[in-house]
């Protein structure tokens, strides 16, 4: 792929933003309803017929010459595209800014303020859902002793993800919020042929899962961990899978554990945890009134740890000796001993 596209710093031709929407609603009609008519009048079968719930309009624009800075430029082509979508599909919900400079530690707040305002907007033009990304990255591709540094990058961020949620629950509250590219990166991403570790996957499981339990209580409506397939030449740090098998990495593993464990519903707890340094912990209760701990290891150490007042425990677990396979469920008893990087839910007898 050649990244440079979109460095492109010349504006549409059409200045009406008309034949970009049209554009795109013919890529809609394509994969939802069976072909499209082009701008000849010729239509254009296809064997699709998908249905989608949700349309993001374009991606990281915010990092774009041709819109850096200037969110009424991009506002007016999200306005575009989403009216002409929107005859096409009426149900469909529109998602917008895809906002990238997180990663680089900026938060302009005009580019929210301007764009969650339905004042500066055609009006009637929905706004569904907003999202920004996120990637931690360690000093070292190779180094495994740098990767508990993505934990700290994660602490960074909430005091950001929080004064977001604060500008649209005062400007916009009916918006929904999604982390959509939130995940671990290497340095000499995408293009770098050097190896890495493979205990790498179980820091990034890890650290989603951290970032999991620390966004959980500000506010963020949806999290989605990045990317499913990545390769050299295309950020294979990021990758969910192993690109040449397609099995499933410890970082694909661990939104499966989450998912299935901690439900809408379930309250986090004030849990008390001596070592904080290397180990999260986070008590909740399910609505069922089950008792459990999401564990994490944020270090490259063993390390033993004792659930006080529980003789009798069922842990589910990805660590490095679960490798390319699915989390594993076993009895346990005080003490646990957490492999680096260890993810554990423990569910209380």
């Amino acid at each position: 792929m050649d990244w440079g596209y979109s460095q492109m710093v010349d504006r549409l031709r059409d200045l009406t933003m008309t034949e970009t929407s049209d554009y795109y609603a013919r890529v809609l009609s394509w994969y939802s309803k069976g072909g499209f008519t082009d701008e000849y009048g010729k239509f254009h079968s296809s064997k699709y017929r998908y249905n989608f719930d949700y349309w993001e309009v374009l991606n990281e624009v915010d990092l774009s010459p041709t819109m850096m800075g200037q969110p009424e430029y991009y506002t007016r082509l999200y306005d575009a595209v989403v009216n002409k979508l929107h005859v096409i599909d009426f149900n469909l919900k529109f998602v917008g800014m895809a906002y990238a400079s997180l990663t680089l530690h900026k938060l302009d707040s005009h580019w929210f303020k301007y764009f969650l305002n339905s004042s500066n907007h055609v009006t009637g033009t929905p706004i569904d859902m907003i999202t920004f990304h996120y990637y931690y990255v360690p000093a070292s591709r190779t180094d495994p002793t740098t990767f508990p540094e993505m934990f700290p990058e994660i602490d960074y961020v909430i005091p950001l993800v929080k004064q977001i949620i604060d500008w649209k629950n005062e400007i916009a509250p009916h918006v929904l919020t999604d982390m959509n590219e939130l995940g671990s990166d290497l340095p000499g991403d995408p293009s770098s042929m050097v190896p890495f570790p493979e205990i790498y996957w179980n820091a990034g499981a890890a650290a989603f899962a951290y970032a999991f339990a620390k966004l959980g209580g500000v506010g963020v409506d949806v999290l989605g961990h990045s990317q499913m397939v990545g390769y050299p030449t295309q950020y294979p740090a990021v990758s969910l899978v192993n690109w040449t098998t397609g099995a499933p990495t410890a970082k694909f593993s661990v939104v499966g554990l989450l998912k299935n464990q901690i439900s809408l519903g379930d309250i986090f707890v004030e849990t008390e945890w001596a070592d904080q340094h290397r180990v999260h912990a986070q008590a909740f209760v399910t609505k069922e009134g089950q008792k459990k701990f999401l564990i994490i290891n944020k270090s490259y150490q063993i390390i033993p740890v004792d659930i006080v007042g529980a003789s009798s425990m069922t842990i589910t677990f990805i660590d490095p000796s679960t490798g390319f396979g699915p989390p594993v469920t076993e009895k346990a008893s005080n003490p646990i001993v957490l492999l680096p990087f260890g993810v554990v839910i423990i569910q209380l007898s």
